[in-house]
């Protein structure tokens, strides 16, 4: 997963995807603490945190204890600074492969639109299973394939969404019985996704009429695509492509 973690941490990911980076944003991360009955006596691990902004809001919402983790130091360091004043929010470097807790520990886990960068989803899945208490929960959202990618969208929806190993709603589902979870409830919010080109569609055209040097491009990050002519092209096809169900967005709740 390291190109998505130069990716979110590159300085016009923020501006493009938002505080949360993640489709739906904060309502998404409401609508999944509803179910999985976060409260003030949770202790809650949210996994690929980026700069912390669903974290802190379970903090200020619901009182939770909640730990942020991420492999990305820049956005750690970021979200450590703005987030300073909530004593009941760590932040902390880790893999999800390799959790750093112990067994029957935690009480919910979040997993926001990255389980599918993950080099190994059943090792992370089975560290997810192992630190929730009995009981405890598991809250995903993430990109979901049903059809082939066309050419040209393999390259763009990999780039911008790096969804290269994203499957099927019914294997997501899958993914999550195997590891031992039940209690599943699986909802479709393509419309989500839908609205998040719509804004990035919006803001590319804005960034496009700015000279390069003011989109501080760098290297051969994804970013360097904004300059490609074709990229508004791409982002309508790749919404067509979601309308006709061939990917899509969902969340998972489920239960240890």
């Amino acid at each position: 997963m390291n190109c998505c973690t130069d990716l979110y941490r590159h300085p016009l990911t923020h501006h493009l995807l938002g505080d949360s980076f993640h489709p739906g944003g904060l309502g998404t991360t409401r609508s999944l603490a509803a179910q999985c009955l976060v409260n003030r006596t949770s202790k809650v691990l949210d996994i690929a945190t980026g700069r912390a902004t669903s974290a802190a809001f379970l903090v200020k919402q619901y009182g939770a204890q909640v730990l942020g983790l991420d492999l990305g130091m820049d956005n750690l360091q970021t979200a450590k600074q703005t987030h300073r004043s909530l004593t009941k929010l760590n932040l902390i470097s880790g893999d999800a492969m390799q959790l750093p807790f112990r067994d029957n520990s935690l009480d919910v886990v979040f997993c926001e639109c990255a389980l599918c960068t993950f080099d190994n989803r059943d090792a992370a899945m089975h560290e997810i299973y192992r630190v929730l208490k009995p009981g405890g929960f598991i809250a995903i959202s993430d990109i979901f394939l049903n059809q082939t990618l066309p050419g040209k969208l393999e390259t763009t929806l990999n780039r911008w969404l790096c969804v290269a190993g994203a499957l099927s709603h019914e294997a997501s589902i899958q993914k999550a019985e195997q590891a031992g979870f039940s209690q599943l409830r699986f909802e479709d919010r393509s419309a989500s996704i839908l609205a998040s080109i719509d804004s990035i569609k919006h803001k590319v055209n804005a960034l496009q009429r700015l000279p390069e040097k003011a989109l501080g491009l760098t290297g051969t990050l994804p970013m360097d695509s904004l300059k490609d002519g074709n990229i508004q092209d791409a982002l309508i096809q790749l919404a067509e492509f979601i309308e006709q169900g061939g990917a899509g967005y969902y969340t998972i709740s489920a239960r240890k």
